[in-house]
C-alpha cells in the first residue's frame, strides 16, 4: 500500500477565529516569495498539537484560479513534507501559520522549497 500523501486536516486552519487572531496579532517572516505570519500561544491543557497552517495567494496578483489553486498544492506539498524537521508536535503550545505569497510570478517548486525551509528554519529557532 503507497504512503498516505494527504494534507491532513489537523494541519489546516479552518476556524475564521484563528484566522482573524493572526492577521491581528501575529509576528512575521519574511523570504522571498513568501510572508509568514505566525502566533504561538500557550494552551489552558495539554494534548497532542501540530502547528495549524492557512496560504493566501492574492487574487490580485493571480487572476486565474487555477493558477492560484497550483500555486497552494505546491505550498501545501512542501509544508507536508518539510514541517516536521523544524517545529516538533507541542504539547502545551499552539502554532498558527499564515503563508502569504507576494510575488507576481509563478514560483518554481524549487524556489518555494527554499523559502519554506528558510521560513520554518527561522520559525524553529524563534520557538526553541
Amino acid at each position: 500500500m503507497s504512503p498516505d500523501h494527504k494534507f491532513p486536516a489537523r494541519l489546516r486552519i479552518k476556524s475564521q477565529k484563528q484566522i482573524d487572531l493572526l492577521i491581528a496579532e501575529s509576528s512575521s517572516l519574511f523570504a522571498h516569495p513568501l510572508i509568514l505570519k505566525y502566533h504561538i500561544s500557550k494552551l489552558p491543557e495539554e494534548g497532542e498539537t501540530a502547528p495549524q497552517l492557512a496560504i493566501s495567494v492574492p487574487k490580485r496578483l493571480f487572476k486565474k484560479a487555477h493558477d492560484r489553486n497550483l500555486i497552494k498544492r505546491r505550498i501545501r506539498e512542501v509544508y507536508r513534507t518539510c514541517w516536521k524537521e523544524y517545529i516538533p508536535e507541542s504539547s502545551n503550545y499552539q502554532v498558527l501559520l499564515l503563508l502569504v505569497l507576494i510575488g507576481k510570478i509563478i514560483p518554481e517548486y524549487s524556489e518555494l522549497e527554499k523559502a519554506i525551509h528558510q521560513l520554518l528554519k527561522k520559525l524553529g529557532k524563534l520557538n526553541a
